[in-house]
């Protein structure tokens, strides 16, 4: 705020002067002061007046975060499930696989008694059966 100034009365034509080229270098900075909080006022009408009601927006930011959790979850779901399908063909494979090595086996080693025989493909159909159950499992949980 601009405060008058109260000079004293000493006299001479000079001192006017001097006082008048005072008060008029004060209210030059003062009309600067003054200029510089209007445009800055200005700038922040400008400001506020641009910015509408940010609410759409949002809901559209969060609108598309939800479809791409959606997208995404039912994307994993679909290669978990894949991956499970694979992990059981593969199994079934190496069951497969052990069993044809066994016959084999037991073709070749006649010395083999029946029952180590028959122990080793209870064996086999032991794994086969858990790794049904494990795969069964792992499927509804995924469901």
């Amino acid at each position: 705020m601009i405060e008058p100034r109260r000079e004293q009365a000493t006299g001479g034509p000079g001192s006017t002067a001097v006082s008048a080229a005072q008060a008029l270098a004060e209210v030059t900075r003062a009309l600067g002061e003054l200029k510089s909080q209007l445009d800055a006022t200005v700038g922040f009408v400008k400001r506020a007046m641009s910015i509408e009601n940010p609410q759409p927006e949002f809901k559209a930011l969060f609108v598309r975060g939800q479809q791409f959790i959606e997208r995404t979850t039912a994307e994993a779901q679909r290669q978990a499930y894949l991956i499970l399908a694979d992990a059981r063909v593969e199994a079934d494979r190496i069951v497969a696989d052990a069993r044809d090595r066994i016959r084999e086996l037991a073709g070749s080693y006649f010395a083999m008694s029946q029952e180590a025989l028959q122990q080793v493909e209870n064996d086999v159909d032991s794994f086969s059966q858990a790794n049904t159950e494990v795969s069964q499992e792992l499927i509804s949980l995924n469901e």
